[in-house]
């Protein structure tokens, strides 16, 4: 039996009945904020957001729909002096104060699920495309899910509780990565949340409005790498969703435990099998920043300065602490004072020998 169900604007299609039946999960993103940095400066702020909202506007309404039947402007939202308010949701934001470090306007782009759902991936990435042409586009948060998965939060459970979760994540809650929350109210259900929700990436599994969703939340670097992956990259539209399981299987993977010593070599549990498919680990990579001739110098400069620091302290200490008394407290730090105390209690030890 092969049943259509609408949940929120996503069409996804489920075979069998219930929420453990085959089913084919529905890729979208879920959350984007999106900084937009100029790459030229002196344009004013109004000028810029009006760029930005035309650019959404034609490509969710198509070129027929002006932007000022759109979008409404609100005066303050947040920490920005004004704000507008788009096609389903869509917060747009600038400050007329907030400048980066180049002196260039920044404005702040933030979509939230209700606007994710309304549109398709392919839109979504439009509007990026877009928009990279006229801005340096730096993502601070983009989350990503899939409904509704082949499995249900109660096997997620049991299998996080009988060892079977394996995560790359540091954080520990009670003594594990993982973390039950059972919400009442309007949408009753469970959450399971893996990793810390202060982290720049966590995962959760939840049935609390509908059909089970696994969902990846990715902050900061973390973000800002999956973007350039995923919306910036040379993927085709229909690449993505495998692409994005990837990088969740890079964070979180659901193994028999009890098959080998090396986690390597254990096999996946079947309802997670069913899920992943055939979809590869896309690890995140932080491309860390090259350290400059400048910065070298002074690391070298701190080390030889501590250096004849300790030389000085082991040759006449007390004339060491008179020129400290001399040029102030001030100047005497915590690592001063450490340093001064294990080398008095050496001389002590010294003399008493």
């Amino acid at each position: 039996m092969t049943t259509t169900v609408s949940n929120r604007g996503a069409t996804f299609t489920e075979h069998g009945a219930g929420k453990t039946g085959q089913t084919t999960p529905v890729f979208m993103f879920h959350w984007s904020a999106i900084t937009l940095v100029p790459r030229t400066a002196g344009a004013p702020p109004t000028e810029l957001a009006e760029t930005v909202m035309t650019v959404c506007t034609r490509a969710i309404y198509g070129s027929g729909v002006a932007v000022r039947d759109v979008w409404s402007l609100r005066r303050h939202w947040g920490e920005y002096r004004r704000a507008w308010i788009g096609p389903h949701g869509i917060i747009l934001a600038a400050n007329s104060h907030s400048l980066t470090t180049d002196g260039k306007q920044h404005l702040h782009l933030r979509m939230e699920g209700h606007a994710h759902e309304q549109m398709t991936v392919g839109t979504f990435r439009g509007i990026v495309g877009q928009l990279n042409n006229v801005f340096e586009l730096r993502c601070t948060r983009l989350d990503f899910c899939f409904l509704p998965c082949p499995f249900t939060v109660e096997q997620v459970k049991r299998a996080c509780r009988r060892g079977n979760l394996k995560t790359w994540s540091k954080s520990r809650t009670g003594g594990h990565r993982y973390k039950i929350v059972r919400s009442e109210g309007d949408e009753p259900g469970e959450t399971v949340y893996i990793g810390s929700t202060r982290s720049l990436r966590f995962s959760r599994v939840y049935d609390r409005s509908g059909p089970t969703k696994i969902e990846l939340v990715s902050k900061g670097n973390k973000a800002r790498r999956a973007f350039e992956h995923l919306l910036l990259g040379a993927l085709a539209d229909d690449a993505i969703p495998d692409d994005a399981k990837g990088i969740l299987l890079s964070y979180v993977n659901f193994i028999r435990r009890h098959d080998d010593r090396c986690v390597t070599r254990c096999r996946r549990l079947r309802w997670w099998q069913r899920f992943i498919g055939s979809a590869v680990a896309v690890p995140l990579v932080i491309r860390r920043k090259a350290t400059s001739e400048a910065a070298a110098r002074r690391h070298i400069d701190r080390n030889a300065a501590m250096l004849e620091t300790v030389l000085r302290l082991q040759h006449d200490p007390d004339a060491f602490l008179r020129q400290l008394r001399e040029r102030g407290s001030h100047a005497m730090t915590a690592k001063h004072r450490r340093i001064i105390a294990e080398s008095v209690n050496a001389n002590e030890r010294e003399c008493h020998a």
